[in-house]
């Protein structure tokens, strides 16, 4: 008999991303703030994470996770152009794991 696979819930895959937050090493990755709906001036679409560190060209990054299944809205295409437009790089990934690998790529760390 195949075992079910479970998907994680939002909160689990905010948690497990925190979780890597707190304990990377890097003090910069701590500075990640959750966007949630009860947050001042959150909309709809606006990605989960941000996380409020310059690199590169960019001024900040912006993360959500969504699992591969879903489909992005059109809020969250929205805020993906204006994002970018305004000098933000803007990562979707669809697991936590994959959110640590765009952190990791976007402040230029080396996996340990």
């Amino acid at each position: 008999m195949k075992k079910a696979t479970t998907i994680p819930t939002a909160q689990q895959e905010t948690d497990a991303l925190l979780l890597w937050c707190e304990t990377c090493p890097d003090r910069r990755v701590s500075l990640i703030q959750v966007i949630t709906p009860e947050s001042p001036g959150a909309r709809s679409g606006l990605p989960r994470f941000y996380l409020p560190v310059a690199s590169g060209q960019f001024q900040g990054l912006y993360l959500d996770i969504i699992p591969t299944f879903k489909l992005i809205s059109e809020d969250q295409m929205g805020w993906i152009k204006t994002l970018t437009e305004q000098g933000s790089k803007v990562d979707i990934s669809s697991s936590p794991e994959l959110a640590i690998t765009a952190i990791l790529n976007y402040l230029r760390i080396e996996r340990r």
